[in-house]
């Protein structure tokens, strides 16, 4: 099978545009993460939380996921990682109202770990 200029430059597009829309939409919801977790711990560190934990996650597991990408069909760890993603988005939902005020920072930093571990990574 020969692939074309006109389907590479189709992929390409394809690409860009899930790119974009997956990074303006986990921007958007980090951003609103961080606006709840202001208005419920009243602490401005709470706002700026996931700015501080994706990069110290991109950083940590830049190497050994790096690694499981190369050496694995992506379909089934894009599936996997969706999959993780929706499971701990449920589990979140269902507990944040068992924390209150600087309690909730507990499960969201924990969230935000599997979700930025799980994102930033299942993209390469």
């Amino acid at each position: 099978m020969e692939i074309t200029g006109h389907d590479s430059n189709v992929q390409i597009v394809k690409d860009f545009s899930s790119s974009l829309i997956s990074s303006f939409s986990g921007d958007m919801f980090s951003f609103a993460l961080g606006l709840m977790l202001l208005n419920a711990t009243g602490l401005s560190l709470s706002f700026g939380l996931s700015m501080i934990i994706m990069p110290v996650v991109n950083l940590a597991g830049l190497i050994p996921i790096g690694n499981l990408i190369d050496s694995h069909r992506h379909k089934p760890l894009l599936l996997v990682n969706l999959g993780i993603r929706l499971t701990a988005l449920v589990i979140y939902a269902l507990t944040i109202n068992l924390f209150h005020g600087v309690g909730k920072i507990i499960p969201t930093i924990i969230f935000l770990l599997i979700n930025y571990a799980t994102v930033s990574h299942g993209q390469r």
